[in-house]
């Protein structure tokens, strides 16, 4: 399971995400759906942070949500749950690697010319990658 399909797992199996934004309003990458709400996850880049030897390694994978809802509290309401069910999380992912901590860095909101609102929180997750046996 890449880290994009976990954190996609994570706000399904929350019941006020999913009231909020359903789950399948949420997109990774580029999308035209246009209808309010919903909600694209983009993974900007990754680096390495340390390797070893023996073939550890620990990454750092920084990643954007980017929200659209059309009320402005509702909004709020969505990014501080994101917070409580993904900030400072930790799971595994299936192919053997682990997510030890995933931070919300940074959220921003905008109105947008149409009149709806826009999210921007950035995320960063450091990813341990045990050696290939």
């Amino acid at each position: 399971m890449s880290l994009e399909k976990a954190i996609h797992e994570r706000w399904a199996a929350d019941q006020k995400l999913r009231e909020w934004i359903p789950p399948d309003r949420l997109f990774t990458g580029r999308t035209t759906h246009g209808q309010i709400p919903y909600g694209t996850l983009w993974r900007l880049g990754s680096r390495p942070i340390w390797r070893t030897a023996a073939g550890d390694l620990l990454e750092e994978v920084r990643m954007v949500f980017r929200l659209w809802h059309g009320e402005y509290p509702t909004l709020r309401a969505v990014v501080d749950q994101m917070g409580r069910v993904l900030d400072r999380s930790s799971f595994d992912l299936e192919e053997s690697g682990r997510v030890v901590a995933l931070m919300i860095d940074r959220q921003t909101y905008r109105q947008e010319p149409e009149g709806h609102w826009r999210a921007e929180v950035e995320m960063s997750a450091q990813v341990y990658w045990p050696p290939e046996q």
